[in-house]
């Protein structure tokens, strides 16, 4: 029974082992800067999010600065935005808490605001110092619903 929960735990459907090390491998080797990255992200879009976060988990443990800005730039698109959002906060380092403080200031969804938060909360649980997130609405949609004079 174990082998076959670990199995299960392993397996997301569409992304086979090495369909996940193609795209790590050219994940870390796209420059965060280059044209390159936006066209990546799109080859991301059709997979599960299950695969979706396999894929971001196994790249965030890769502890590489390119792997926290592939992770940051997803964090950026409505349909990466939670797997990034999840794996960041499985990164044991004070950039992965930065961008996933990012994430939970600036993400106009909810649910990856939500994720972000979680993700915060499990590195501090870890022992490594983060700042808080804000609670409430995102700032910027609490001023779009303010009355206008």
């Amino acid at each position: 029974m174990g082998k076959m929960n670990k199995e299960r735990e392993t397996a997301a459907p569409g992304l086979s082992d090495e369909a996940l090390d193609e795209l790590i491998a050219r994940a870390l080797s796209l420059d965060p800067q280059g044209d390159g990255l936006p066209a990546f992200l799109d080859e991301l879009n059709p997979l599960t999010p299950s695969a979706r976060s396999r894929f971001a988990i196994t790249l965030g443990r890769q502890g590489q600065e390119k792997a926290l800005s592939v992770l940051a730039a997803m964090g950026k698109r409505e349909a990466l935005a939670p797997a990034a959002a999840e794996a960041l906060g499985c990164v044991r380092s004070q950039e992965a808490a930065r961008r996933l403080l990012e994430l939970a200031e600036t993400s106009p969804h909810r649910e990856v605001r939500k994720s972000a938060g979680r993700g915060l909360h499990r590195l501090r649980s870890l022992g490594l110092h983060v700042e808080s997130a804000p609670l409430g609405p995102k700032p910027a949609a609490a001023a779009a619903s303010a009355p206008h004079p």
